[in-house]
């Protein structure tokens, strides 16, 4: 009877987690000229940004990308921006040998946030300068500049698409007021894990917005901010996810090689959680493949192929408060205990 109940859940596919193309990013630039002075350096930084989670300011203020990440660029181009009374209404883009890029990055003792990451599902509302609140469509220019930086920053997402389900069920008042009931509907009936609610306001001398990051089983954080230009206040937001985002996922230039452990998950005495250890592992940036060897006792034993040594991942999924690390196996065999909510 287990095993059969183990096949079925095995069909469920996870859709929680996406591949990133790490290989090309975008600066924000004013002008179309590529011997523009610092305009390479800026995609660079982009570039650099999207592979290790770290911030674009970070990385320049302390000068870590330097001349010689050039030699990985393999070509450029530009792209206009739908907003064309930006002061910076072009995106350049370098497009770079991803190998290369990986071993500039080792090279530099830069960390690493590998590219399958999870996937955050985005509910955007807007108000404007008369009070009126609405959801905003896909095709508004607000829409176009919070998409745009978080898919630069290396954040795959998931935008919310109004139905008339939704309508009857929740307000963009909901989503301006982070209403609990929104969010535990998203966790539980949407089934994603991970949710970004996002109020913007037009004050008519600029805009201000209100999110909250609410991820499954953690207190939800909430930032508030005003800017006047529309563009760099959802970089400053996309900054603040791609931080919180990367955090749990980065590792470091000396804990990433293949290897294989023998993993243990113990207290797994329901058909929920065993359902939530194998959507963890399959949607896990680190995790390359896995296979269950045995279940009894409220006890899988899965065998991992990982893209780091095994003390890193057992840091990382600890971290994550799906499973904690109980320190009582040995190198190649990691035990857990599942963590309820």
């Amino acid at each position: 009877m287990k095993f059969i109940l183990l096949l079925c859940f095995l069909a469920i596919g996870s859709v929680s987690a996406e591949e990133v193309d790490v290989s090309q990013a975008a600066a924000l630039v004013s002008t179309q000229n590529i011997k523009a002075e610092g305009v390479i350096r800026q995609a660079l930084e982009a570039l650099v940004s999207k592979n290790t989670g770290l911030s674009v300011d970070y990385l320049n203020d302390n000068s870590l990308v330097t001349d010689d990440f050039s030699e990985v660029i393999l070509r450029h181009y530009f792209v206009q921006s739908k907003d064309q009374l930006s002061g910076q209404p072009y995106w350049l883009y370098i497009v770079a040998d991803e190998d290369k890029l990986s071993a500039k990055l080792a090279e530099h003792e830069l960390p690493f946030w590998p590219k399958r990451r999870s996937l955050l599902y985005v509910w955007l509302v807007s108000e404007n300068e008369v009070g009126i609140l609405q959801h905003e469509p896909v095709d508004s220019i607000f829409h176009y500049w919070l998409s745009e930086w978080l898919k630069n920053k290396g954040i795959p997402t998931i935008f919310h698409q109004v139905s008339e389900d939704d309508l009857l069920d929740f307000a963009a008042e909901d989503v301006k007021n982070l209403n609990p009931d929104l969010i535990d509907y998203v966790h539980q009936v949407q089934q994603q894990d991970s949710l970004l609610l996002v109020y913007l306001k037009d004050t008519g001398r600029g805009f201000s917005y209100r999110m909250g990051l609410a991820v499954e089983g953690q207190d939800i954080i909430i930032k508030h901010r005003q800017f006047v230009d529309l563009s760099k206040g959802f970089e400053y937001l996309s900054d603040f996810v791609q931080s919180h985002e990367a955090a749990s996922q980065q590792v470091f230039a000396n804990e990433v090689t293949d290897s294989t452990v023998t993993i243990r998950v113990n207290h797994i005495d329901n058909a929920d959680r065993l359902l939530t250890v194998l959507n963890y592992f399959d949607a896990h940036s680190l995790v390359t493949s896995w296979q269950v060897l045995t279940l009894n006792n409220n006890q899988i034993d899965l065998q991992l192929k990982l893209a780091v040594v095994p003390d890193a991942f057992s840091k990382i999924v600890d971290r994550e408060h799906v499973l904690k690390y109980l320190p009582l196996g040995d190198v190649d065999r990691l035990i857990f205990s599942f963590q309820a909510p």
